[in-house]
């Protein structure tokens, strides 16, 4: 059971600023499975598009075709990686092969950045290509005006949970983990939570290295999100049944769609 005081405490730097009207953000689900993806499905990848940037958490397979449907790939800004799970990063060496015919045609300059937990996990990494910087948890990176925060997860590879701030508005991406109360804090009033919900409650373990749909129900609960996508779902996970098992903690949750566009 998770469960958290009424006294939680909230870092300042936590707390949302002021919302301008209408919407300062775009969050578009690229792919939504692991460990792999079912016939015309995608692994977990998520466009955050603010005012400034183009954001992309984590580049699994399939990522860059669908990527290319939003923004022209010389417009991504830079990539936030949770971990080297190929269900996470197995396009990482596609999208850098892309990056590296940019840069010979003269369309970007720059290295892509990329941001994760630790270089030795990443695959396809190209120096000159990708300029990789190692993130600690806790720590944050600003992005013109916009930041975003991390923390550590809870997974068999170095991980990290993130959360993008910009304007007032917040999205909190777990990432893989199977810490509800780690996750928390990070969390805490975001607009939006992207939660893993991998495995079904009726087989979640102990060392399972995943939540369930009713434990990313608990986090969006007590965290007070205004609302819950529950993500990185088994190809053989019915749908419903993981929406259900959500909603019995936070009535309106919903499952991540691919390919829609969430406004926050």
């Amino acid at each position: 059971c998770y469960w958290l005081p009424a006294s939680f405490p909230l870092p300042k730097s936590f707390i949302p600023r002021p919302k301008k009207r209408g919407f300062v953000m775009e969050l578009i689900v690229l792919g939504k499975y692991g460990p792999y993806p079912p016939e015309n499905g995608a692994c977990s990848a998520y466009l955050a598009r603010t005012g400034q940037q183009n954001i992309l958490f984590d580049c699994g397979s399939g990522a860059v075709a669908r990527l290319q449907r939003y923004i022209p790939l010389r417009e991504l800004s830079c990539v936030f990686l949770s971990h080297g799970h190929a269900d996470h990063a197995g396009d990482l060496g596609i999208l850098l092969y892309a990056w590296q015919q940019l840069m010979a045609k003269g369309e970007v300059r720059d290295a892509l950045r990329v941001y994760g937990p630790n270089r030795e996990d990443i695959p396809f990494l190209v120096p000159g290509v990708s300029g990789f910087r190692t993130l600690t948890p806790g720590e944050t990176v600003a992005l013109g005006d916009d930041l975003v925060r991390c923390c550590a997860a809870r997974h068999p590879l170095n991980a990290l949970s993130y959360r993008l701030e910009a304007q007032g508005s917040a999205l909190c991406y777990s990432g893989d983990t199977n810490d509800p109360d780690g996750l928390l804090p990070l969390a805490r009033k975001a607009d939006l939570l992207l939660c893993d919900g991998g495995i079904p409650r009726a087989r979640r373990e102990e060392r399972s290295p995943h939540m369930s749909p009713w434990e990313a129900g608990i986090v969006a609960r007590f965290a007070g999100v205004g609302r819950l996508l529950v993500t990185h779902l088994h190809p053989d996970t019915p749908e419903e049944q993981a929406r259900e098992e959500a909603a019995e903690n936070f009535p309106n949750a919903q499952i991540a769609n691919e390919m829609e566009v969430y406004r926050l």
